[in-house]
């Protein structure tokens, strides 16, 4: 996917066996954050971010942030179709989350979970008290 790792075209050159493919069905996955008590967990971090480290560069589009919500709903839109490891903490500055070190660490605490092009998903996420 030459979005995620880009390759060079120099003036006059001929590329042959190129695929291009445009589509407008990307993915959405959703989720409520709870406690394990059941409780909503409100105004919190929610990193989704690839399950390979080799798409884990600076602003890629496939690592994502958001904050649950007064009902402790969070959302990402507009998602490539892959693997992802979903994490929610309550420590993180912004930025921290494009850091291969970070995602290292969350990866182990991670729920992982596929979409698929065009997929709208929900996944729910319990945080026990030692993720906190």
């Amino acid at each position: 996917d030459t979005l995620d790792e880009p390759f060079t075209v120099h003036p006059n050159q001929n590329v042959t066996g190129a695929i291009i493919t445009f589509t407008d069905r990307m993915a959405r996955l959703s989720g409520t954050l709870r406690a394990a008590g059941g409780d909503v967990l409100t105004d919190q971090t929610v990193i989704l971010f690839p399950a390979n480290p080799s798409l884990w560069s600076p602003q890629s589009r496939r690592i994502r942030s958001d904050r649950s919500s007064p009902d402790g709903v969070f959302t990402f839109r507009q998602l490539p179709p892959g693997e992802y490891c979903l994490a929610a903490v309550s420590d993180i500055e912004p930025g921290e989350w494009y850091d291969p070190a970070v995602l290292r660490r969350l990866a182990a605490a991670s729920v992982r979970i596929a979409v698929a092009e065009g997929e709208d998903k929900r996944q729910d996420v319990t945080i026990s008290s030692s993720q906190k």
